[in-house]
């Protein structure tokens, strides 16, 4: 749906989907859509706000921890360094186990250095 141009209208009709059917198979797939269409657009603080949906939304999928990485990455893009480096942390706290925890906290370091 997310052509050149069209990622605005792409990403509200992702979130008019996931905030109608919340628990559809696919919704996670759809909000994390949503929140890469707002990156797309430019729309950085839409972007990061959805893609921290997930943790909140979708603590089980796949993709929370991608979504999450995303999350910090855009905070990062905007030059808000301060979440970024929280949100990098966050990761950290909410999914220990994952293999991208402790590549978070370096992650954080130089975020906190910027």
């Amino acid at each position: 749906m997310s052509k050149a141009g069209q990622h605005l209208p792409a990403a509200e009709a992702y979130i008019a989907l996931v905030d109608r059917f919340p628990s559809l198979e696919f919704s996670d797939k759809a909000l994390y859509e949503a929140a890469y269409s707002y990156e797309q657009a430019n729309q950085y603080e839409k972007a990061a706000k959805t893609y921290m949906r997930m943790p909140a939304q979708y603590s089980k999928s796949p993709l929370v921890v991608r979504a999450i990485l995303r999350a910090a990455t855009v905070y990062k893009l905007a030059k808000d360094y301060k979440t970024a480096g929280q949100t990098f942390l966050f990761l950290t706290n909410k999914f220990p186990q994952d293999s991208m925890a402790f590549r978070a906290i370096g992650f954080a370091a130089t975020t906190y250095d910027s």
